[in-house]
């Protein structure tokens, strides 16, 4: 959960007074900033990778397999 304002302005105010070590940013080797949900690496970067790759062939796979079934359309009443 996240904290307070309080809380963040606590700590904020620690670290000017130099009781807390500076914040460490989350950064990926190429600067961008990274959330921790692909490890070490930014979006892009684990997009890169294999494993990024083959989700985004999946991702792709399984958007043109759905545009390729015809819509559901009612029947036409004569």
């Amino acid at each position: 959960m996240a904290d307070s304002p309080a809380a963040k302005q606590a700590r904020y105010r620690a670290r000017l007074r130099g009781e807390l070590p500076p914040a460490v940013p989350l950064l990926c080797s190429c600067g961008q900033g990274r959330s921790g949900r692909y490890g070490l690496l930014c979006r892009d970067c684990w997009r890169k990778t294999d494993a990024g790759r083959a989700w985004n062939r999946e991702r792709i796979a399984r958007y043109r397999a759905s545009r390729k079934t015809p819509a559901q359309t009612p029947p036409v009443n004569s």
